[in-house]
């Protein structure tokens, strides 16, 4: 390779990788927050995984009074 080839080749490359850009989090504004039938589910989800039915029966009320209906739950 010739010099100038070298320089070609080392410019597209630097060009290539510096106006590349990342948009993995450009949605976050329009959903920052998790509705409240959502945070039951999760909630209900990590109670169940640990297995802590004290807490699990009062959250699957929760659940039930944010909308969520029992086959969403199950």
């Amino acid at each position: 390779m010739t010099g100038k080839n070298k320089i070609k080749w080392s410019l597209s490359l630097i060009l290539t990788l510096s106006i590349s850009t990342m948009n993995a989090q450009s949605n976050q504004k329009a959903n920052p927050a998790l509705t409240a039938q959502q945070q039951s589910i999760t909630n209900i989800a990590a109670l169940t995984a640990v297995g802590d039915l004290d807490h699990l029966k009062t959250q699957l009320n929760t659940g039930l009074d944010a909308g969520l209906t029992i086959n969403e739950i199950k």
